[in-house]
């Protein structure tokens, strides 16, 4: 039987994992520090029972021919999360970081998330057993599903918190500075550059995979949060700490921008000039125009001096012909036709 999804917004799946972790310092009278004690939140404070299993016999399902499990985890009716054997700390300590993610994926993303598709009313548990059967299996091959999309960010949210990321990341690199691989041809940009590894055995040339430099880069910090090389690449990826080529909007503005880069402002501003153009309204759209073409630049315009909203005529009020500076943060500092101009005086 399929199951309503309902879209969740980033935010929101944020917030919620780092409500978990207010809730769990305040219950316990403890503040984190990373690695983020998950099971322990799970185990402890979510009262969910773990447990390792053979998940592919388990539920019957053969395991691909690589040999590797397909099935990492599942949660059932009743809370009781069970893991592949081979994710097992214990058995396998290289592992960790694949089981913590799989732990937080089950017990923080679905049951937070998706509680409701898993509680079962009592009467119909009780009826067809459905506290042994899994509400969700999950599987490597389904990971762009919704409902497992949302529970694999939750994960990294709960594992790796937004806040403890900057934190981790101003300890490690004191400048600040966002990384970007170093690109293959040579490009302006206020970045600094994680340098690709290459190496040459006999007539062959090996260089590393864009993958496998990120990675190698994240380590450390994987180390200190206790996850894998992978999930912290892609946390870093969506913080906009790390990149794998320089922003397109760096590029064509050539100005900085902080680690989230806002395009709300050029956003709204495409939106009324479309509108415009269909007639929605009746004013013009708004245009570019150079500092040598600004109305008496002076060094209150925000084209010629960093200070945004000051009008562009030298006695600070605007006349007919003069342009109002506003900000852009995609296409740099931008000048648009007042509106409000008074009527030219005879």
């Amino acid at each position: 039987m399929s199951r309503f999804v309902p879209y969740l917004a980033e935010e929101a799946i944020e917030r919620d994992a780092a409500s978990l972790i207010g809730e769990y310092e305040r219950a316990r009278g403890v503040t984190i520090e990373p690695p983020i004690p998950v099971e322990d939140i799970v185990e402890k404070y979510l009262k969910l029972r773990i447990d390792f299993d053979d998940m592919h016999a388990r539920h019957n399902v053969p395991r691909p021919p690589n040999g590797q499990p397909d099935i990492l985890g599942a949660i059932y009716g009743d809370g009781s999360i069970f893991i592949d054997e081979s994710l097992d700390p214990e058995e396998n300590p290289s592992r960790e970081g694949r089981y913590r993610f799989t732990l937080a994926h089950e017990g923080g993303g679905h049951w937070r998330l998706h509680q409701h598709l898993i509680v079962q009313d009592a009467a119909q548990t009780s009826f067809l057993d459905a506290a042994s059967e899994p509400k969700f299996i999950c599987r490597s091959r389904e990971a762009k599903e919704r409902v497992e999309w949302q529970a694999d960010f939750y994960a990294s949210c709960l594992l790796m918190p937004r806040k403890m990321v900057f934190a981790a990341w101003n300890e490690f690199f004191p400048d600040r500075k966002q990384r970007v691989l170093q690109p293959e041809t040579p490009v302006a940009h206020s970045f600094v550059e994680i340098p690709r590894i290459h190496a040459s055995v006999g007539d062959f040339d090996i260089s590393e995979t864009e993958d496998e430099a990120l990675e190698r880069f994240c380590k450390p910090l994987a180390e200190r949060f206790v996850v894998s090389p992978i999930a912290m690449r892609i946390r870093l990826e969506k913080l906009g700490l790390l990149h794998r080529m320089v922003p397109l909007q760096r590029l064509l503005s050539g100005r900085k921008s902080g680690p989230f880069f806002d395009e709300t402002v050029k956003c709204k501003v495409d939106r009324r000039n479309t509108a415009q153009r269909r007639g929605r309204t009746g004013s013009r759209p708004e245009t570019s125009i150079s500092p040598a073409s600004c109305a008496a630049p002076d060094t209150n315009c925000s084209i010629c001096a960093p200070r945004d909203g000051a009008r562009c005529s030298s006695s600070g009020t605007a006349r007919p012909g003069a342009r109002t500076c506003f900000r852009s943060t995609a296409t740099g500092r931008r000048c648009r036709p007042s509106r409000f101009s008074p009527p030219s005086r005879t």
